[in-house]
């Protein structure tokens, strides 16, 4: 049967999905099949009977179609009830929303690529001041700041666990062949303004570099700390640029193809890393607070996909509440998780081969918390305005800072 081009399709999903799977749904739907543009789940009372996709024109719909379905099946076929996700914490404020999206003109969508945006004016300001106030008043005084490198090899993303995990986030690192005959062809192409040749050419001239961009800042430290016998008892943290391959869910500041992570990793005997990481939650929190957000915090899970046991892999996680994230207010019964504390037990010190030998009687933990500097500035927006004379006095003492230490320093 040949489907219509224009036309949503409709897929039943037999047996149906228990209505508690509808996030976790969401979520991968648009990554079972290329082409994916839209998509509606229809609901017949407490289950999820059907998915209408819409694909972009000149996708082979009916491939694309049985994807989805099989996809659905394979991270779904054990019928898991997710139930209602347990919240930990409320903040204290219930401030009305602004008209969030209103900046004048200091956010910008890149015109050529949705998934990035720039911001400038106050709002330009607003990730630098959130890292710094982070830093001075959630991260412990005695971490270690590092810095790391941006590519990260492929051996560190395997070691991790990663592909097994979310390979549907990736983004690999692709160069040109040393050949002088494709170069220079390439050369001539772009100097005539023949796109469509450069187009061409750039397809058969790529060659693998085993690099990719980092999905989140951990690995990179993992990598960072790889083989080191002797730490112990220690905090780093780095401010770094991440990665995500998030096809038709991209959205300015609050799920980007490039973001920024200021993230904070505890390394230790268990007790050592629990006191440390209990510490920097509750130290976030009362910043959230004092930041005069909306928000609260609740047990939540990774996106696994496509590997072994996903489904049971994300139930898992919520019942041994190894994961949590805090959730901000950016739009009418809309939020989005601008942090994530998370607990490894001995997994990665184990694969990566730092501190104390695992199988010990006291083997090395690690835990982490990534805040998303970006999806931060998105709740100011949204719960305050774009505007530094809107912001919560927190925010305009650090500003005040940051302008008298730039005084001080241009006096120099």
């Amino acid at each position: 049967m040949e489907l219509p081009s224009n036309e949503w399709v409709l897929t039943p999903i037999d047996p149906p999905l228990n209505r508690s799977a509808v996030d976790e749904l969401r979520r991968r739907v648009a990554f079972f099949a290329a082409g994916v543009i839209d998509f509606e789940l229809v609901f017949d009372g407490a289950f999820i009977v059907a998915l209408k996709v819409h694909f972009s024109p000149g996708v082979d719909k009916q491939l694309g179609l049985s994807q989805v379905i099989r996809g659905v099946s394979h991270e779904f076929r054990n019928q898991p009830d997710f139930g209602d996700p347990q919240i930990t914490w409320r903040s204290c404020s219930t401030r009305e929303l602004t008209d969030q999206w209103d900046t004048g003109g200091q956010l910008l969508e890149n015109e050529h690529a949705s998934g990035r945006a720039s911001m400038h004016g106050d709002l330009g300001k607003l990730p630098g001041l959130l890292d710094a106030l982070i830093m001075a008043r959630v991260a412990p005084e005695d971490v270690q700041a590092v810095r790391l490198p941006i590519l990260l090899p492929r051996k560190t993303l395997e070691r991790s666990g990663y592909f097994n995990s979310f390979p549907h986030y990736l983004f690999s690192v692709f160069g040109l062949e040393s050949n002088f005959d494709s170069l220079s062809a390439l050369a001539i192409a772009a100097g005539e303004g023949n796109k469509a040749e450069v187009e061409r050419l750039l397809s058969l001239a790529t060659t693998d570099t085993a690099y990719h961009l980092p999905p989140t800042v951990c690995y990179a430290m993992f990598e960072f700390l790889s083989e080191a016998t002797n730490v112990e008892h220690a905090s780093f943290s780095a401010r770094s640029p991440s990665f995500r391959n998030e096809g038709m869910y991209v959205e300015p500041l609050l799920r980007q193809l490039d973001f920024t992570i200021r993230e904070t990793l505890f390394v230790g005997a268990r007790q050592y890393v629990e006191d440390r990481a209990f510490v920097f939650r509750e130290n976030f929190l009362h910043m959230i607070d004092d930041l005069e957000l909306a928000a609260h915090e609740q047990v939540a899970n990774d996106p696994f996909f496509g590997g072994t046991g996903a489904s049971a892999r994300v139930r898992i996680q919520r019942m041994r509440a190894v994961k949590h994230e805090v959730l901000v207010t950016v739009g009418p019964s809309k939020m989005t998780a601008v942090a994530s504390f998370n607990t490894h037990n001995s997994y990665f010190a184990s694969r990566f081969r730092f501190g104390k030998d695992a199988l010990g009687s006291d083997p090395t933990v690690t835990a982490c918390c990534g805040i998303g500097l970006e999806r931060l500035s998105a709740a100011i927006l949204a719960q305050h305005g774009p505007s530094e004379a809107g912001w919560p006095l927190l925010l305009k003492e650090a500003a005040a800072i940051e302008r008298e230490s730039l005084r001080r320093l241009s006096g120099l």
